[in-house]
């Protein structure tokens, strides 16, 4: 269910940016808008996973993340259907927390498409 939502919100994104690009023909709004997408849904992707998937409370050194975009995506320039590189910077010592919040991001975002 919950990737089906996901699913619908990646679709109506991309169709806008398509139907944007289709109308202008402007190629930098089209990777620009590209990334926006992309950073909305990794948020939300991240987001409901910390907080519906596998919550921890308040969140201690040991759980916090971040999620950075590298390559072209981390220079805002994402053609359409190009790989999402992401990096994971998680505290030193790992825990089964951090793991399962970045594998289940990962294959939400790998299932979307």
């Amino acid at each position: 269910m919950t990737l089906e939502i996901f699913k619908q919100a990646f679709q109506a994104g991309y169709d806008e940016i398509h139907r944007r690009f289709e109308t202008h023909g402007q190629g930098d709004d089209t990777v620009h808008e590209n990334c926006f997408l992309i950073d909305q849904m990794v948020r939300l992707v991240h987001d409901f996973a910390v907080s519906h998937e596998y919550p921890a409370g308040a969140a201690t050194t040991g759980q916090v993340m971040s999620v950075v975009a590298v390559g072209g995506y981390g220079r805002g320039e994402l053609a359409p259907k190009s790989d999402i590189d992401l990096l994971f910077l998680l505290p030193y010592k790992r825990t089964s927390h951090g793991e399962q919040v970045v594998e289940y991001i990962l294959y939400m975002l790998w299932d979307l498409v």
